[in-house]
């Protein structure tokens, strides 16, 4: 389906090659791809016959990063729903690490972390699942996961800091947290590489937020006076992160029936665009 795609389903013939696993079983790899129509509006994969308007290409809106068929269920789009949840409480956060009016105690963002960033961002997830976004789902319902894990951290009742030895240890524990969150998010961010520019910066600046946390908690656990630097770097960063979810969430929502503004995506170098695309300028 990519070599269909990346030739914007111009009209052409592959033929099918078969090889054997190890068990000794022969599969056979689909490469005949035709199609048909006064315009070529048909498109034929292997038994299958779908429209070439069904095709779908990379968009924030419904956080999928790659060109893809259009799912068999239409259903509503949650990813603007997952996004807002993530826009909103990262941009919460991001404030109070950025020093935001003088204020420093996060508590104020746990419950945005339960219920908007935590339980609703997992919802999204599942939903994603259902209109057969993988990627959507994964994302959403890991970061939902990361919320609720967070909360659950910064709860008192929890008492996870109170089982460490030191504030030292702690704060030791908290970096490695997120900096296996940073790695999480870089390799997101990998499937991002040929989607749209504003689902690669997402994933992008939330990484180096990640690092930027991380080295702040490392660096309060050494003394050292750069994790109120790091912090902050990490709050300004986290801001911008919002920005762009924020961005993919609106993409998703306006359209020229409900707004007189409408998000038309920026593809990354190498996306596969639709046919169209390549005939207007890039906004």
């Amino acid at each position: 389906m990519k070599g269909l795609l990346e030739q914007e389903l111009s009209n052409r013939e592959m033929h099918p090659s078969e090889e054997s696993d190890d068990c000794g079983e022969q599969t056979i790899k689909l490469t005949r791809i035709t199609t048909s129509g006064k315009q070529g509006e048909y498109v034929h994969l292997g038994d299958n016959t779908f429209l070439k308007s069904d095709m779908m290409y990379a968009f924030g809106g419904d956080f999928n990063p790659g060109a893809h068929v259009a799912p068999k269920l239409r259903l509503g789009n949650s990813s603007p729903m997952g996004l807002f949840a993530f826009a909103t409480t990262t941009l919460i956060l991001s404030f109070i690490n950025a020093g935001t009016r003088n204020v420093h105690n996060s508590n104020i963002v746990l419950g945005c972390a339960v219920f908007y960033g935590g339980v609703l961002q997992i919802i999204a997830g599942i939903w994603e699942l259902i209109v057969e976004n993988t990627f959507g789902a994964t994302v959403f319902a890991s970061y939902g996961g990361f919320w609720l894990s967070y909360a659950c951290i910064s709860i008192n009742a929890f008492d996870i800091a109170g089982s460490y030895e030191s504030d030292a240890e702690f704060a030791n524990a908290v970096g490695l947290y997120l900096l296996a969150w940073a790695l999480v998010t870089a390799m997101f961010t990998m499937c991002t590489l040929r989607s749209t520019v504003a689902m690669f910066s997402l994933l992008f600046f939330l990484t180096l937020t990640f690092i930027l946390l991380a080295g702040a908690q490392f660096s309060s656990a050494n003394g050292s006076s750069a994790a109120t630097s790091l912090s902050t770097a990490a709050g300004v960063i986290g801001c911008i992160t919002a920005a762009f979810a924020y961005y993919n969430a609106m993409a998703g929502l306006l359209n020229w029936e409900n707004s007189w503004i409408s998000v038309r995506p920026i593809y990354m170098p190498g996306a596969i665009r639709p046919p169209s695309y390549s005939k207007s300028k890039e906004a």
